[in-house]
């Protein structure tokens, strides 16, 4: 996997069924690509550039259909994963104006929990917080 090395990977890859087939998901400094985990070739690729440095370190979430990313400055962003092709799209990115004044889910470290139709997880500075996975929207925060 020497090809991983020039991505830049920054997150624990997971391995996703599409179409039939595995795709190894990587989030890298500048966007997230599915890949075959056997030759490293490009299915696809969803940009998710930083606007400071990059710090994603949670491991991204696939339920089956959706796919979620986070990062501490650049926040949060769902792709649905097609099955019919090798493809994704994006369904929401959300980011606020800073790590600590956002509506959106930060995450640093932890990695965040599909459970239904939201999204748990960890912000940048503590605050555990549920979004709406259909919206991004935040339900509630603690």
């Amino acid at each position: 996997m020497a090809g991983l090395e020039r991505l830049g990977l920054l997150s624990s890859p997971i391995a996703i069924d599409q179409t039939g087939q595995r795709v190894l998901v990587c989030v890298t400094g500048q966007r997230v690509v599915g890949l075959d985990p056997r030759t490293g070739r490009l299915h696809w690729e969803h940009p998710f550039v930083p606007k400071e440095m990059v710090i994603t370190i949670a491991t991204p979430v696939f339920d089956g259909g959706r796919l979620f990313a986070t990062s501490f400055y650049d926040g949060s962003l769902l792709l649905k994963v097609h099955q019919d092709k090798l493809a994704v799209e994006k369904l929401w990115y959300r980011r606020g104006e800073n790590e600590r004044n956002t509506d959106a889910l930060h995450c640093c470290i932890s990695t965040p929990l599909i459970l239904d139709d939201y999204l748990y997880g960890v912000d940048s500075h503590g605050e555990l917080r549920c979004l709406d996975l259909k919206t991004g929207d935040r339900i509630w925060r603690t």
